[in-house]
């Protein structure tokens, strides 16, 4: 490494410390939304966990999600039950641990042709997860919200070394890990899915290590079954009247309209003369299509008030254009279920997850960035082929990520 280079890397890393310094002590309005939870249904549930037995403990509780996270931290309250720093410093942990993991995993289990190109690609994504303000406010508060891609990282970076080396002992740790990430949040319930599938594909996968994986994981599944069974539900039964939905249609829009902002750099990228002519072949079509869109969900008099909570393209949207937000938040919904369409058929071979990764929230009637960001840009690099990566370094179109996250922290503090 050059001394620009590591000159850079050090302001970069000395500008992440004061970023999250200023945000635990002068904690900005997303940080504060987020401690605003703790005392209503984090840190209640922890205290639940803590000093009944689990098995009654789980059957309802203040918290929306499963109770792995809950579980987990009340050793800690059992030492310090008064200590909310000691619990938040627990997931600043989390947080670091699983900034590393992003990095090494981009670097060695999932590299570019050129390893100078594979540690600045990972140095980049690490540098977008730790931008994100969603991950920066759960790093700082008590949330279950940044333990999943711990789980997750463990998983596939185990899952890489088994394919590499060929070590039937990795398997429970990858299904283990995968079950995990599921068990801190209902909505990970694609990560089990994701897993297996990429498992049984490995050359390495023989007929025995695929009935070690699933005999695991149907006893992972286990607590699942017995949780819905107890809950009659999804979610603990104190939050069934608010995430729980029927109307899963009119959930759509709000489910697409959060991918669009997150592919901005991808399409500024085939923004080129030798792309034009087959961008002009689908603007018809699309234009067509994205009428009928908006045209059906106009006719069910869709509206923005449909759900709790709300994302970065709602808001601004309403704060710009009022009374012609709904329209054109719907305009941004098509693109967004074009684009997630586009990817599939394009790259289908592991962009299967989008669907089973964003399926799950059409049962929910509360949506928060902080559900789509960083899952979003996080399943698009899980997904990306060499071929778009090594294109995106290239075109320097890979900077705008952490970037936008940056623009997302501002905004956020000019809203709040």
């Amino acid at each position: 490494m050059d001394n620009k280079i590591k000159k850079r890397v050090i302001f970069i890393i000395i500008f992440v410390f004061i970023y999250y310094f200023v945000g635990m002590f002068y904690p900005d309005g997303v940080v504060m939304r987020n401690r605003g939870d703790e005392p209503n249904y984090h840190v209640p549930t922890i205290k639940k966990m803590a000093t009944e037995n689990i098995l009654n403990a789980v059957k309802d509780y203040p918290s929306a999600t499963f109770p792995l996270y809950h579980i987990l931290i009340s050793p800690i309250y059992k030492l310090w039950p008064d200590d909310i720093n000691a619990m938040r410093t627990f997931n600043l942990l989390i947080t670091l641990i699983t900034v590393f993991l992003l990095f090494y995993y981009y670097k060695n289990c999932n590299p570019l042709l050129s390893n100078k190109d594979s540690s600045l690609f990972a140095f980049i994504i690490a540098l977008t997860f730790v931008f994100s303000p969603f991950v920066r406010a759960s790093a700082l508060s008590i949330t279950t919200d940044n333990l999943p891609y711990l789980f997750i990282l463990i998983g596939l970076i185990s899952l890489y070394y088994y394919d590499r080396y060929r070590r039937n002992y990795l398997i429970p740790i990858v299904v283990s890990a995968s079950f995990l990430a599921f068990y801190t949040r209902q909505y990970y319930i694609w990560v089990p899915i994701y897993l297996f599938i990429e498992f049984i594909k490995l050359p390495a996968t023989t007929r025995k290590s695929k009935q070690i994986y699933l005999f695991l994981s149907f006893l992972f599944t286990l607590p699942a079954l017995y949780l819905v069974w107890v809950w009659n539900g999804f979610v603990p039964p104190y939050w069934q009247h608010k995430h729980e939905t029927t109307q899963i249609f009119m959930m759509l829009p709000f489910i697409f309209s959060f991918i669009p902002f997150y592919l901005l750099p991808i399409y500024l990228m085939f923004i080129k003369k030798k792309y034009i002519p087959k961008i002009i072949k689908l603007i018809l079509p699309n234009a067509i299509l994205c009428c009928c869109f908006v045209l059906v969900y106009m006719k069910l008099s869709f509206n923005q008030t449909f759900i709790d909570g709300g994302g970065l393209c709602g808001k601004v949207l309403l704060i710009i254009f009022h009374q012609h937000a709904a329209l054109l938040f719907l305009v941004c919904s098509y693109l967004g279920l074009a684009s997630i369409i586009l990817l599939i058929t394009k790259f289908p071979r592991k962009n299967y997850i989008w669907i089973a990764a964003l399926i799950v929230f059409i049962f929910s009637r509360i949506f928060w960035q902080k559900y789509f960001d960083p899952l979003v840009f996080f399943i698009l690099f899980l997904t990306m082929p060499l071929s778009i990566r090594e294109k995106l370094l290239k075109s320097k179109n890979i900077y705008y990520f952490p970037l936008m996250e940056i623009f997302i922290w501002a905004g956020t503090v000019l809203y709040y």
